[in-house]
C-alpha cells in the first residue's frame, strides 16, 4: 500500500513516518569540530519550509546524493523541535536524516523553485519581526534596510 504524501505544513512529533515532496531551496555544510552536520530547508508545493539536518556519522552518505535546486519524495526521517538561538524556518519542527530515511529524486514541477515571502521593513524597524530565523540572503536584506534608513534620513 502506498503512503499518502503530507505537505510540510502537516509535519509534527507525533510519528517519523512522513512522506514529502519538497525541493531543497537551501544547502549548507556546518563544520563544527565536534559535530559537522549537512543542513538544509526543504520547501513543498504550498511553499511551507522546514529545516533537515543530517548527523555526522551520515554525512558521507547523503552529501554526494542531495543537491541544491533539485526535487525529492522523502520518507522516514526523526522530528524533533526545531529550537535554538538561530533557525532555518519558522517551522517549529525540524526533520533529521536517521538510518531509515529514503529520498528518491524526482523532477516535481509543482514544486517552484523559490516562493518569496517578505517582512514587511515596519517589521523590521520596530522590532516586531521574528529575528531568530533565517529571512533570505542577509547581504540584501541589510543593504535595502541600510538603503531604507538613508531614504528616511534624507527626506
Amino acid at each position: 500500500m502506498t503512503r499518502r504524501v503530507n505537505f510540510i505544513e502537516e509535519i509534527n512529533a507525533t510519528k517519523d513516518t512522513w512522506k514529502i515532496k519538497v525541493r531543497i531551496i537551501g544547502l549548507w555544510r556546518v563544520d563544527r569540530s565536534s559535530a559537522p552536520s549537512l543542513e538544509m530547508i526543504f520547501m513543498d508545493e504550498n511553499g511551507d519550509k522546514i529545516e533537515a539536518v543530517v548527523k555526522n556519522y551520515h554525512i558521507s552518505l547523503w552529501e554526494p546524493q542531495l543537491q541544491e535546486g533539485q526535487s525529492y519524495v522523502g520518507e522516514n526521517f526523526d522530528v524533533v523541535t526545531n529550537e535554538g538561538q538561530y533557525r532555518g524556518c519558522k517551522h517549529p519542527f525540524k526533520l533529521i536524516f536517521q538510518k531509515g530515511t529514503i529520498m528518491t529524486n524526482k523532477q516535481l514541477s509543482e514544486i517552484p523553485p523559490y516562493i518569496y515571502q517578505f517582512t514587511a521593513f515596519e517589521d523590521i524597524l520596530s522590532g516586531v519581526a521574528t529575528t531568530n530565523v533565517l529571512i533570505g540572503n542577509l547581504h540584501v536584506s541589510f543593504n535595502l534596510v541600510y538603503i531604507y534608513a538613508l531614504t528616511c534620513l534624507c527626506q
